[in-house]
């Protein structure tokens, strides 16, 4: 089940919130969020359901156990991460060795979301080991926050002392439903008026079966950039929005960062709660930036590969790891633009740059885009770009163009202050364009599904 599917927006999400609403300040609370977390889990993927309630109950019981025995903390993290790497790069390894013994390649379907649970415990064991939470002897409360499912299959990645302090004393009234209604239907908009046309284009210029010209490789290249923020930062819009409704803040995830104006503004405001994730606890542990030259390096050479190894198996990933991490060193130890404007445009083109490797699956392939993205490519061919119908797309591609300067949370919290019921006009006005556009069979799933 996804976010933008209507038994979603008109039928389980109406039902959930009434249920919140009604029974906010009684014991049995933590019983609804339970049961439509873990409902809301069996229906995106029910034969791996086991899997995320056997990470739940290892979660708790070494929590407690590590509040008494600090050394039983690595151990749980040599659990998860086994637990983890087994089915993202599984299929990798075993694939590898079977064409060694002319074995049919075996195939592991990877379970809904399990980077983000995964991540989320590892984090709340670890503030356990730290002392930063106690231990959690309720284990429905700790189910709550595992399994939280506006958060469960893509993130944002939040903490478990935020979310007690919330389950300690629920607020849930008309004013937060109101407010998080907005925010969900702002991100639904940009799921299905933006990021979904994007995919048609990129979907299409990326599977190309001949040679790129130019303007076909820059015409993908823009939908692939416009692709990644809007479907990254749409779901959680919606995440942020349904926390909302029943009074809760999922941490902020996107702060319009293709404004940046240096590569490492860039990643202090893309995927905000997966860097702090990588930063509490995998960067400081290792010494952060208090270390020598070298060793400083090396932290982030670790980190980067391991952001890399976190989105995939294949090599592409290491190398859009490895991308990062040597600019990030170079921007901070060699050279840093100080004119701001060159400095965005700098950052936009390493920035593409990277989604260019992050997206191609083969260097073949990256090696064709970057020679057609030079003028190097085929001929201009207009019968062939036409006949993959995407320039119909192009007003899309313009106003996402343009909405990437327009700070959209913040303007639409302003009019909603001084124009409150022609925005709530005009949210009603998208959330219908948006059903129309579900109807019509304009549907991608979110990219980080596949995470």
């Amino acid at each position: 089940m996804e976010f933008n599917s209507l038994f979603f927006v008109f039928i389980w999400l109406p039902v959930f919130v009434l249920a919140a609403y009604l029974t906010k300040n009684q014991p049995f609370y933590k019983y609804i969020l339970f049961l439509f977390s873990c409902g809301f889990y069996i229906l995106s993927d029910v034969k791996h359901f086991p899997l995320l309630a056997g990470m739940v109950i290892c979660t708790y019981l070494f929590g407690i156990l590590v509040s008494k025995r600090k050394n039983s903390y690595f151990l749980y993290l040599f659990i998860a991460v086994i637990f983890l790497s087994f089915f993202k790069y599984g299929n990798y390894v075993l694939n590898h060795f079977s064409s060694y013994f002319s074995a049919s390649p075996l195939r592991l379907v990877m379970p809904a979301g399990i980077s983000f649970y995964v991540f989320t415990a590892i984090s709340y064991v670890s503030d356990c080991f730290y002392g930063t939470v106690s231990a959690e002897k309720d284990i429905v409360l700790l189910t709550d926050h595992l399994t939280f499912f506006p958060t469960v299959i893509s993130g944002p990645i939040h903490r478990y002392g935020d979310f007690k302090k919330y389950m300690e004393e629920p607020c849930i009234n008309t004013d937060s439903i109101a407010n998080g209604m907005r925010r969900f239907v702002l991100g639904l908009g940009k799921k299905t008026l933006i990021a979904n046309q994007m995919a048609v284009i990129v979907n299409k210029v990326f599977s190309a079966d001949t040679e790129l010209s130019f303007l076909l490789a820059w015409y993908g290249l823009v939908a692939l950039v416009l692709q990644m923020y809007y479907d990254f930062s749409s779901y959680s819009d919606m995440a942020i929005g349904i926390a909302k409704m029943i009074g809760y803040r999922v941490p902020e995830n996107f702060d319009h960062p293709y404004l940046a104006t240096s590569f490492s503004e860039f990643w202090k405001k893309w995927h905000i709660s997966l860097t702090n994730w990588f930063r509490n606890y995998v960067y400081i542990p290792l010494g952060g930036n208090r270390v020598s030259l070298l060793r400083w390096m090396r932290n982030m050479l670790i980190v980067w590969l391991l952001t890399g190894i976190w989105h995939g198996s294949t090599f592409n990933f290491v190398i859009w790891g490895l991308y990062n991490c040597f600019i990030l060193i170079f921007e901070r130890k060699v050279f840093r633009v100080g004119n701001p404007f060159l400095g965005w445009i700098i950052t936009m083109v390493l920035i593409a740059g990277g989604w260019l490797i992050f997206k191609t699956s083969s260097l073949t392939q990256l090696l064709v885009f970057v020679k057609a993205l030079a003028g190097r490519g085929s001929p201009l061919n207009m019968f062939y770009i036409r006949s993959l119908d995407i320039l119909y797309l192009l007003p899309f591609v313009l106003v996402a163009g343009v909405l990437l300067f327009v700070p959209l949370v913040r303007i639409s919290e302003a009019v909603k202050e001084r124009f409150s019921v022609l925005y709530d006009v005009f949210l009603l006005a998208l959330l219908i364009m948006s059903v129309v556009f579900i109807i019509s069979g304009s549907y991608s799933a979110f990219i980080y599904f596949g995470f």
